[in-house]
C-alpha cells in the first residue's frame, strides 16, 4: 500500500518514512505499526470506556487495532502489486531481470534516492541497467537507462542491516537480537554517463533480499561472459538480445523526469503501462 501510493509520487517516495517502510522487512515494519497501534488502542479503549456502552467499546477497541490490520493489509497489496508489474516487465523480450530495488545514488540527475523498478535489457553487445519510476494513470513511466562498461567488475558490498525489531530486541535481550540482525547488500555498478564519464550507481534493499543481490551480480557476470564467448550459462537462462530492441521516442525529458542527452520516456505499452 505505501509502495502502491508513493512510487507515483516523488515527493512522497524520498521521504523518510516510505525508504524505511518499504526498506525494513516484515518485522520492521510490525513494530512501526505497533507503535502507532499502542497509542490508537489506548485512545480508543478510552473512548470506550467514557461511552459506558458495551457496543460502542467494542467498536472503539476494533478501531484502535488498524494499524495492525493497515501492515497486513499493506503486506498482501505490496507482494501481488510488485511482482504483477515485474511479470510485465519480464515478459518484454528485450528485458531479461526485473526488481525492485531502493536506488542510493550515482546517477547525475537523480539527486534523491528512491525505490524504483529495475530492469536489465538492452542487447549483449549494449546492455544497459534501466531505472523505472511509475507514473500516474494515463502517464508513461519516466526511464533512466545506464549503459554498463564492465560487467565484470560490479561489486556487492555487505554491511549490517540497520533493524528496528533487532535494536528494540537488543535492549532486551542483546543475543536475541543478534539473530534478527541481517546484512545488506549494495550493488556497486559502473557505467558510462551521457557525457562519456565514467559513473558508479549503487543499488540496494531489492525485492528479494540481499540473495537477490548477489544473482543479479552473477547474472550480469555471465552476460558478458555469454557476450563474449557466446556460450550459454548454466541453468535457466534468458539471454539477451544480439540486437537492442527497437524504442520509439515521443520525447526528450527535461527537469527532474530526465534530460536533453538520449533519456527516452516510452509509449506505455502492455508490459509498462500503470496497471
Amino acid at each position: 500500500m505505501i509502495w502502491w501510493y508513493t512510487s507515483t509520487r516523488h515527493e512522497s517516495s524520498i521521504g523518510s518514512f516510505a525508504r524505511t517502510w518499504i526498506g525494513g522487512s516484515l518485522l520492521d515494519r510490525l513494530v512501526i505499526a505497533s507503535m502507532y497501534g499502542s497509542v490508537t488502542i489506548v485512545v480508543a479503549m478510552g473512548l470506550g470506556l467514557l461511552s459506558r456502552s458495551p457496543e460502542a467499546f467494542v467498536f472503539f477497541f476494533l478501531a484502535g487495532t488498524t494499524p495492525w490490520w493497515f501492515w497486513v493489509y499493506d503486506t498482501i497489496i505490496d507482494h501481488y502489486h510488485v511482482r504483477g508489474d515485474l511479470a510485465k516487465y519480464l515478459a518484454q523480450d528485450d528485458v531479461v531481470l526485473a526488481t525492485r530495488c531502493e536506488y542510493i545514488g550515482g546517477h547525475p540527475e537523480l539527486p534523491h534516492g528512491r525505490f524504483a523498478y529495475l530492469l536489465l535489457e538492452g542487447s549483449r553487445q549494449n546492455p544497459n541497467l534501466t531505472l523505472g519510476f511509475p507514473a500516474p494513470p494515463g502517464q508513461p513511466m519516466i526511464f533512466f537507462s545506464m549503459p554498463v562498461l564492465d560487467l565484470t567488475k560490479t561489486k556487492a558490498d555487505t554491511e549490517e542491516a540497520p533493524s528496528i525489531a533487532a535494536a528494540m530486541i537488543s535492549g532486551i535481550n542483546e543475543k536475541a537480537g543478534g539473530l534478527l540482525k541481517s546484512e545488506q547488500v549494495t550493488l556497486s555498478v559502473d557505467y558510462q554517463g551521457a557525457a562519456g564519464r565514467r559513473q558508479k550507481v549503487e543499488l540496494t534493499h531489492f525485492f528479494g533480499g540481499g540473495g537477490e543481490v548477489r544473482n543479479w551480480r552473477n547474472y550480469l557476470i555471465c552476460a558478458q561472459a555469454e557476450a563474449d564467448t557466446g556460450k550459454r550459462p548454466f541453468g535457466p537462462w534468458k539471454s539477451l538480445k544480439d540486437t537492442p530492441a527497437a524504442i520509439e521516442v515521443i520525447e526528450e525529458v527535461t527537469g527532474v523526469g530526465g534530460s536533453r542527452n538520449g533519456h527516452e520516456v516510452r509509449k506505455p505499452s502492455s508490459a509498462f503501462a500503470r496497471r
